[in-house]
């Protein structure tokens, strides 16, 4: 009788040893948690005022840096321009250096392509500083790959503004000029040819140098192709700030989630410093709805949306709530609960007993480490 009493009251001894141990772990996790909701609050307030912050320097800058086109003809009309041309430029160089006073213009009779280097030659020797090019050079004789090579040669990276031959047996001469200005970026074909097609009246019965009628329309023809291509300078580059401005917005994660957040968090927003944090230790289906709606509606849900519960939403829920958050990256956080999901990724931790805390519930230190590791290797 003795013997098995013992074994009884041996047995009962070790599980209240166990059970006391548990309880203080478990106070343990309690005060931990309790710590991380007050620093996690904090951090989500201080993630809505630097979110706010950061708006208003983007409005400002995209107020500061809007196109005044006015501006850029200002700027562009005080170019350093260099037009060299054969005859056909003649009759608008008076005209051209009206709209280009900094400029420098010479055209001559007879004048090919070859030839035109030569001017940027004895330019370069004077030590002529230059912003930008007009040639009109084609007309006489067709121009090779190595004189348009040497004319490139002195523009560099500068903007060559390159103008069609009229005459139509200067149509091959025009084709090789497109072809050629393919492999240049900096050199912007402007098709007379194409424009006198539509007013004949610009030229003489020789359809290649310009009566006095069209050396207006010439000028304003050149002025405008290079105004465009500075105007299209000024809206790339703001263009190009709203596009990396985008990429950073799609970078930016909203966590939401339940006591499992609460308990990594500590972890969790060591990684992700720049991301925003929605929790309750109650959340169900209902109240995350609640809280994704709010947050498209005032369009503060960012692109990556990571869902962060311990098992409490079944399948049907989350498909609903990824209805909701259409056109967001979806998330979905589980631990040894591999999901099946249409448009959202499950990220599942298979959790091993050393990274559980007794409850089987919670993560150990360990966990919370492994669990933000394959998070942060999964989320793209």
């Amino acid at each position: 009788i003795l013997l098995p009493l013992l074994g009884i009251t041996g047995y009962g001894l070790v599980n209240y040893i166990q059970m006391e141990d548990h309880t203080e772990e478990i106070n343990v996790l309690k005060d931990e948690m309790d710590n991380n909701q007050k620093i996690m609050e904090q951090k989500q307030q201080e993630y809505k005022n630097k979110q706010k912050q950061e708006q208003e320097e983007w409005d400002e800058y995209l107020k500061s840096t809007e196109v005044d086109e006015e501006k850029v003809r200002d700027y562009v009309s005080k170019l350093r321009i260099v037009g060299v041309g054969d005859s056909v430029l003649v009759n608008a160089i008076p005209g051209l250096y009206k709209e280009y006073p900094n400029g420098y213009f010479d055209g001559k009779v007879s004048r090919n392509t070859c030839a035109g280097a030569e001017v940027l030659e004895d330019l370069k020797n004077q030590g002529f500083k230059w912003d930008a090019f007009v040639f009109n050079l084609g007309t006489n004789g067709v121009p090779t790959k190595k004189c348009k090579d040497k004319l490139m040669e002195y523009a560099q990276d500068k903007k060559v503004f390159w103008l069609t031959a009229t005459n139509a047996d200067y149509d091959t001469n025009n084709s090789a000029l497109i072809e050629y200005a393919s492999s240049h970026p900096n050199i912007y074909i402007l098709d007379w040819d194409a424009e006198v097609k539509k007013h004949p009246e610009y030229l003489y019965s020789d359809y290649t140098h310009l009566k006095p009628a069209g050396v207006r329309p010439y000028i304003e023809f050149i002025k405008e192709g290079i105004y465009k291509a500075y105007l299209e300078d000024a809206n790339e580059s703001r263009n190009k700030s709203i596009l990396e401005h985008e990429e950073k917005q799609k970078e930016k994660i909203s966590f939401f989630g339940n006591d499992l957040l609460v308990n990594s968090f500590d972890e969790l927003h060591k990684e992700f410093e720049d991301a925003s944090f929605e929790t309750d230790n109650d959340l169900d289906y209902n109240k995350l709805k609640s809280l994704l709606e709010e947050a498209i509606n005032n369009n503060s849900l960012n692109q990556k949306v990571v869902l962060v519960l311990d098992n409490k939403i079944n399948i049907n829920n989350y498909e609903e709530l990824i209805n909701i958050c259409n056109n967001h990256d979806i998330y979905i956080i589980t631990i040894n609960n591999k999901l099946d999901i249409n448009n959202a990724k499950n990220i599942n931790f298979e959790a091993s007993d050393e990274d559980l805390l007794s409850d089987k519930i919670h993560l150990s230190d360990e966990g919370k480490k492994k669990l933000v590791k394959l998070i942060k290797d999964n989320i793209k």
